[in-house]
């Protein structure tokens, strides 16, 4: 009954108003499409802009904490330390550096060592810096066969 009743309605219009009435339906399914779409798009745009935010906050977080347990485990190991040499001479073990000596040569201290790895050499120096004792003030690289070693003044 209802589909006979929706077919003579549809043909009691002329052919160009069913065209009309086709074309207007079209143009509603595709106008409520278009702005499902653009609301959908712009909620993932929204939703990345805080995952960017949030991520950015993460990682300040993660990076603070990483300096504070970086300085943390740094203080450790002064405490643990006598002096200067003997904290060198810990790190020395930590990079697989061979030959560790220390002397003086003009009032200022000096310590001498040999590597392998030129990578290893600059993470002792890197983390031998650290100490609020220690300003290295020269590096000299004196290369050997398979191996370099280092004067460093401070």
């Amino acid at each position: 009954m209802l589909a006979r009743n929706l077919h003579n309605f549809w043909n009691k219009f002329q052919q160009r108003e069913q065209k009309l009435f086709v074309v207007l339906i079209f143009i509603s399914f595709l106008g409520i499409f278009s702005f499902i779409a653009f609301t959908n798009f712009a909620k993932v745009s929204m939703y990345q802009n805080i995952l960017r935010s949030e991520k950015e906050n993460f990682n300040y977080v993660y990076e603070k904490a990483n300096n504070f347990y970086k300085f943390s485990e740094l203080q450790n190991e002064i405490s643990l330390s006598k002096n200067t040499n003997e904290y060198i001479s810990n790190l020395s073990r930590r990079f697989e550096v061979n030959d560790m000596q220390f002397s003086q040569e003009g009032g200022k201290e000096i310590f001498f060592f040999s590597v392998n790895n030129v990578d290893n050499a600059i993470k002792l120096l890197n983390t031998a810096s650290q100490h609020p004792k220690i300003s290295i003030k020269i590096v000299e690289i004196i290369p050997e066969p398979n191996s370099y070693r280092f004067k460093v003044s401070h």
